[in-house]
């Protein structure tokens, strides 16, 4: 995920994201992301409206490979930051 990231955080279009470990209580990892790529295609294409569905896919993801998917902060609902936790064993809920 690290390698991943590191893609990204040149590219203007793309995310400012950190990878960070568990914390032991809350996640076996998690993202902190203060700039989304998506919510900047969404600008770009001129659908902001967009934002608050930005990341449909992380709860898809969660579902399917088990990751416990919580997102207490996001961008695209107006959140400052975007944070992801994960933790196996943890049902994702999907909003």
């Amino acid at each position: 995920m690290k390698k991943s990231f590191n893609k990204t955080k040149d590219n203007p279009a793309g995310w400012q994201i950190e990878y960070k470990k568990a914390d032991g209580k809350t996640n076996d990892f998690c993202f902190h992301c203060t700039e989304c790529g998506v919510i900047k295609y969404y600008n770009i294409c001129g659908v902001p409206e967009l934002s608050k569905y930005c990341n449909y896919v992380d709860y898809i993801q969660g579902k399917v490979f088990g990751l416990g998917m919580r997102n207490p902060h996001n961008i695209g609902q107006g959140d400052a930051v975007c944070e992801e936790y994960m933790k196996r064993g943890r049902k994702t809920e999907v909003p």
